[in-house]
This record gives C-alpha cells, sequence and structure tokens, in this order.
C-alpha cells in the first residue's frame, strides 16, 4: 500500500499540471478501494509534511543503505 500511495504522489509532484488517470484508476490497479487510497494519500502527505523533493544527497543516502540491506538479505539465502 505504500509504494502505491508513494507512487500517486510521485506522480503527482512531476506531473502536477497533467495528472494521467485519477485516483480511481490507481486504487483499481492497486486492488484497493478509492476511499483506501485516498485516506493514504492524505496520510503519506502529512507524513512527509508535504516536502516531496529530495535532494540529490539524501537520495544517495537512502539508496545506499537499500543497496546494503539487500546485499545482506541476499548474503543471508546464499549460505
Amino acid at each position: 500500500m505504500l509504494v502505491l500511495t508513494s507512487l500517486v504522489a510521485a506522480l503527482k509532484y512531476h506531473d502536477d499540471d497533467w495528472t494521467p488517470y485519477p485516483n480511481s484508476f490507481y486504487a483499481k490497479m492497486g486492488g484497493v478501494s478509492l476511499e483506501e487510497l485516498n485516506e493514504m494519500e492524505k496520510r503519506f502527505c502529512k507524513a512527509v509534511d508535504w516536502q516531496f523533493h529530495v535532494w540529490p544527497e539524501e537520495y544517495e543516502i537512502q539508496r545506499k543503505l537499500l543497496v546494503g540491506a539487500a546485499a545482506s538479505t541476499a548474503s543471508l539465502h546464499t549460505r
């Protein structure tokens, strides 16, 4: 649900002047109700304090953390 919600928010952020599909479309594709998606979108926006821009430095920090976590998980499964 978080991935769907963050994807919708990202789409709206990057295409503020043009939204190709309404939330009902994304809800249907995500397998949730429109009401659930709308509520999650509101919560997500509040949780990120309406700050959707990510600075390159912050992106790189988070990317390295994810890559490291993925590598650690992969090494556990190959033992």
